[in-house]
Formats: structure tokens, sequence, C-alpha cells
């Protein structure tokens, strides 16, 4: 038993021991690189319906690597490349000196000698035959693997469309909400700056934040060590924040780095207004906050002094106010219209193209591998009829040596010569049908490369 890899490209058929059946795919992929020496990068594994194989499944999860159902392997540095592959072709040496035999066959005299001779001339016409019936067989069996490989790809490259065209619908339906909705966001980023300085006027009580401390320290010390740098911004970040001493410059940088944000996202004249009421809002936040600060250094500091925004911004490091705003406006600035529209326009660019019938089809392939089975029956029947006179031959021999009658050799001698002849005809069609199997072979191919 063997494991059954097919290349399309060349159309040959790569043999694998079955214990990589139950070993992973990439393991497969392993085994191609050492005998072949085709790199693991420019494999691309299908069965037949076209699923992927994955590489950390089990081979033997697949249905796929036997003689007349083989797994497909398509190299993707020969359909790269601009020199084509070399399709491999076998030659009989017999075949070519078979023309030779015939000929000096027939130049010998009448006697016992020429019979035995031309019996197991016929009798190696024959063998010849069946070989080279066999090799045609052989050629056309891969070239209709090279057709299942190439609709098993396109059974891939369907169900990959079909994916591509639902997320991208997906995709331009979220998009078309996000630009409708657009303005409520910038208004609700408009008003941050209010809700923020509002924030940090309220104060928390401190057995309350007391409480929430300790848990977070409790957090802090259950992180894993490979956390360790996230854990000591967090407990910094805390600390910052339960400090008395500690002057409160997060809320100020906060504050103005809305302006600076919104300014960014905002080329138009529409969203220049709206960075404008932002701006004003951001600066009347931080001069109250200013003010609230003078007022504080004026009196006498307490020990406890948190606000609600403080607290805000230590639950969730590294996720603080300053941080989340700053991604909306990038998010924001990535999603401008100037940059999407394009982009969906080239997608639906590569859908046309892969709605190509021109590619998923292969004109005329089917009648071509129509006619190669007709051409493959007819060898059939050469070969039966060279095995008919072959047989002939051996009956005559035998009857000459049962009869040791010279008399009968010059007629019997004739008609061998005559027979000889037709088996050479005969074999002169069998290399014509081998000759156009290797066209048809290296058609096929071309069409299969012209269409990837």
């Amino acid at each position: 038993m063997k494991l059954y890899v097919f290349l399309v490209n060349t159309g040959t058929t790569l043999t694998f021991d079955t214990e990589l059946t139950v070993q992973t795919v990439a393991d497969l992929k392993h085994a191609i690189q050492s005998k072949y020496k085709i790199a693991i990068q420019h494999q691309v594994l299908v069965v037949n319906g076209g699923e992927c194989m994955a590489a950390d499944r089990r081979v033997c999860t697949y249905s796929a690597g036997t003689d007349t159902n083989p797994i497909f392997l398509f190299n993707k540095e020969m359909i790269l490349s601009d020199r084509p592959p070399a399709i491999p072709k076998t030659t009989f040496s017999t075949e070519n000196d078979m023309e030779i035999k015939v000929e000096e066959s027939l130049m010998m005299p009448a006697v016992f000698h020429t019979v035995a001779s031309r019996t197991q001339l016929a009798l190696e016409m024959y063998e010849v035959a069946k070989k080279l019936c066999s090799f045609c067989e052989g050629l056309v069996h891969d070239e209709h693997l090279q057709h299942q490989g190439w609709a098993a790809i396109m059974a891939n490259l369907e169900d990959c469309s079909n994916s591509y065209q639902k997320l991208l619908f997906k995709f331009e339906s979220i998009y078309s909400n996000y630009l409708q909705s657009i303005e409520d966001i910038k208004l609700k980023l408009t008003h941050l700056g209010t809700a923020v300085s509002v924030m940090a006027k309220i104060p928390l009580l401190e057995c309350l934040t007391r409480h929430s401390y300790r848990e977070c320290l409790g957090r802090l010390d259950s992180l894993p060590e490979h956390e360790g740098s996230e854990k000591a911004e967090m407990k910094r970040s805390t600390e910052l924040v339960l400090s008395p001493d500690m002057p409160r410059t997060t809320n100020e940088s906060l504050l103005t780095s809305f302006p600076k944000s919104v300014e960014h996202v905002s080329p138009d004249t529409t969203d220049a207004e709206s960075g404008k009421e932002i701006r004003e809002s951001c600066q009347s936040t931080v001069h109250q906050q200013d003010e609230t600060t003078i007022d504080t250094k004026d009196g006498d500091l307490p020990f406890f002094n948190v606000s609600l925004l403080d607290w805000i911004n230590v639950q969730d490091r590294p996720n603080d106010v300053e941080s989340l705003v700053r991604k909306c406006f990038d998010s924001m600035s990535r999603l401008d219209p100037r940059i999407i529209r394009p982009f969906i326009a080239e997608c639906r660019q590569t859908i046309a193209k892969l709605d190509n019938q021109n590619m998923k089809a292969i004109k005329g392939l089917e009648d071509r591998l129509y006619a190669l089975d007709q051409m493959i029956a007819s060898c059939g029947r050469l070969v039966n009829e060279q095995k008919e006179l072959a047989q002939g031959f051996l009956a005559n021999q035998k009857r000459a040596e049962n009869l040791k009658d010279a008399s009968v050799l010059p007629d019997l001698c004739l008609s061998h010569a005559n027979q000889l002849m037709i088996m050479l005809q005969n074999h002169r069609k069998l290399k014509v049908c081998l000759t156009c199997n290797y066209f048809f072979l290296v058609v096929t191919f071309c069409m299969l490369l012209g269409n990837f």
C-alpha cells in the first residue's frame, strides 16, 4: 500500500509510505520536500472537492491518498517561474529498433531458423505493444487526474470567493452604518471634555477607594511573571492616584490632547467646526482644572484626594480615558472615506476577476479527454490484434517443427512476412497514439498553467 500524491503541474504521481497517513499534513510536506525537493512554502495540498489540507490535521482525516483519488499537489514556484517545467518522458529502447529488426527478418531465407526467429520477433512486438498501451493508459489517467486537480482548485477558489464576498458585504454594511453615525460620534467626543472635567471634580469616599485599592493590589499580585512590566505600570498608576503629594498632571494632559486629536481627524469644513467646538470645550475644561489646582495649592492639601477620573484611569490600565480617546481618533483617521472607498473598489475588482468563467472552465478540455479515451480503446484493439498474430506465429512454428517438411517453408515464410508487416503497421499506430498522448499532456498542462 502506498500514499499517492499527484503533482498537477507536471502530471506526475508521487508515492510515499502509508505511515505518513497517521502523521500530520506538516509531516507530509516535509517528506515531499525531502524526497522531491519541493520547498514547503511552495506546496499547496488540496483534496477532491476543493478542501485545502490544514498543516495540523492528520492525513488520514481526509478522504484522499489512493491511486484513483490522490492528494493534489500544486507547486507555486513552478507556476510563477518563467521557465516551463520539464515533463518526464519514458522511452522504450526496443521501439526504435523494431523497424530495423523487421527489415532484417524479411531478408532471411526460408529455413526453419527463420520461422523461429520471426516467431520470437512477433512475440517481442506483442510485448512492446502491451507496454506502449499500458503507458498510454497511464498518460490518459494522469490527464484525467490533472483535470480533477484543476476542478478541485477551482472549487477551493469558489469557496474562497464566496467567503470574500460575504466579508466584503459585511464590511460595507458596517462601514455604511459608521458613516451615518460619524457626526454623532464626533458630538460625543466633543462633549467628552466636559464630562472629564466633571469626573475630575467628583471626589470619592476614602473607605470605598481604599477597598478598591486593596483589590487592585490583589489583582496585581496574581498576574503572571511575563506580565511584570504591565504589572509595574499599573502599580505606579495606582500609587500615583492615591499619593497626596503628587501633582495631578494626567487629567491636564488628557484634556489638552483632545483638540490635537480632533484636528488630525477633521480635514473638511464641517469637521473643522467640530474640532473648534472640541477645542473650546477642552480649553475651558483645562482652565477650570487649573483654577481648581491653584485653589488646592493655596489651602492645605488633604491627606486623601482621589477623583472619579483618577479612579477610572486606574481600573483598566493601560486602557485609561486618554488612551481610549486616542484610539478612537486613530481609528477614525484610518476609516477616512478617501482611504476606504478605493480599498472597496479594489476588492470589487478582485471579485470580478475571480468570477471570470474563461479562467474557471477550460474550453475543449473535456472533448480532448473523450478523444483520448477513444484512442486508448483503439490501442487496446491493436494490442489484441498483435496478440492474435503472435499466437499464430507460435502455432505455425510448432506445426512446422512437427511436420519437419521443408516444402512448406516458402509459403509459411511468405505468410509470416506479410504478418510481420501488419504487426509493424500496428506498432507504428501505437507509437502515434503515444505521441498524441504526450502532445495532449503538454497542451493540457499549458492550458492549466495559462489559467492560473
